[in-house]
């Protein structure tokens, strides 16, 4: 089944290519306010045709071998094809009418409940099992929050679930890597269509669903000792620690954390100057250099995986400074012009 990211990939671009001609009543419209990056109204929902892709792909697995036989589905629990397809599901409603927080929060917290309850988690015990549920919604929401400049979310869905598989195949998990490559490439037929400047947006009908399998492939790996538990936590890293941070700054400040805003540290650096494509490139070598990270971390001792945990909280305070002197330098261009 080598021939299935490359299909996937092929259904996920010619998918995104047909939602993104004018007209298409599949797919919603992302109009440019004081809160997004874009400046001209954007077809999004091109993850519809990710989903769809990876929902191409499991058939054929289904149809090519026999139910019961190792590799006969994309996921290793029908479960998960369902919380999949729930999270799809409402995200896309949500992209053509705005629906309740409550209402989203619900089927996130069904869509967890599917994952837990399938044997996936990061540990037993009732704590564990807790922390698997929250964690399970959080990817679901952080994702969709990242998700909010051209090539972002795509690339960080690429390169992750590349190096997902890369860690699967090293660990002996022939399965996993296989699927967790189909991904990668569903994601890249969608980048296409994406990379800045992008002509659609994933839009919440694959931001979310991408969130949902960040954690579900991240618990799968670790239930089936590919690798251990934070070679996914430094995979995706530019996404939880952006969002995470900036959720807690929120919290702290007392704003409504369901609103939308433009306070994420790559909405600020591409506001300050850097527009979309240099922020994403630069966000692409983050990714890179976390996913290197995460490889070089399985195969290390536990010496030195300790100095490449701290190297890369280095590499975010590096960033982080980064950002505040960019930040800077905008500012105190601004205020030239606004003297001279």
């Amino acid at each position: 089944m080598i021939l299935l990211p490359p299909a996937a990939l092929l259904i996920a671009a010619l998918g995104t290519a047909w939602l993104a001609r004018p007209g298409n009543r599949f797919a919603a419209t992302a109009l440019p306010d004081a809160r997004s990056l874009h400046e001209r109204a954007t077809p999004s929902g091109g993850g519809l045709a990710v989903v769809a892709a990876l929902l191409a792909a499991d058939l054929l697995l289904r149809w090519v071998i026999p139910t019961g036989e190792p590799g006969s589905a994309l996921l290793p629990h029908p479960n998960l094809l369902a919380a999949l397809f729930l999270v799809a599901a409402i995200s896309w409603a949500d992209d053509r009418r705005p629906l309740a927080p409550g209402l989203r929060l619900l089927v996130h917290a069904g869509a967890a409940f599917l994952v837990t309850s399938a044997d996936l988690t990061i540990g037993g015990g009732f704590l564990l099992e807790a922390a698997s549920f929250v964690l399970v919604i959080w990817s679901i929401n952080l994702f969709n929050f990242m998700d909010g400049m051209d090539g972002f979310a795509g690339g960080m869905a690429v390169i992750g679930f590349g190096a997902l598989a890369w860690l699967g195949l090293a660990g002996g998990g022939d399965d996993f890597a296989l699927a967790a490559l189909t991904v990668a490439g569903a994601f890249a037929g969608f980048l296409a269509w994406n990379f800045p400047p992008a002509r659609i947006f994933l839009g919440d009908a694959g931001a979310a669903p991408l969130g949902l399998l960040a954690a579900v492939f991240s618990f799968w790996g670790i239930r089936d000792g590919l690798f251990a538990a934070p070679a996914p936590l430094l995979i995706f890293a530019p996404f939880w620690v952006d969002a995470t941070l900036t959720l807690l700054r929120r919290l702290l400040r007392r704003e409504k954390i369901w609103q939308a805003h433009c306070s994420h540290a790559y909405q600020r650096l591409a506001r300050a100057g850097w527009g979309h494509r240099k922020t994403t490139l630069a966000e692409y070598a983050l990714m890179l250099l976390c996913a290197g990270a995460a490889v070089l971390y399985q195969r290390s001792g536990s010496g030195p995986r300790l100095g490449i945990l701290a190297g890369a909280a280095l590499v975010f305070l590096l960033a982080w400074l980064l950002l505040r002197r960019v930040e800077r330098a905008k500012k105190e261009m601004n205020s030239g012009a606004a003297a001279s």
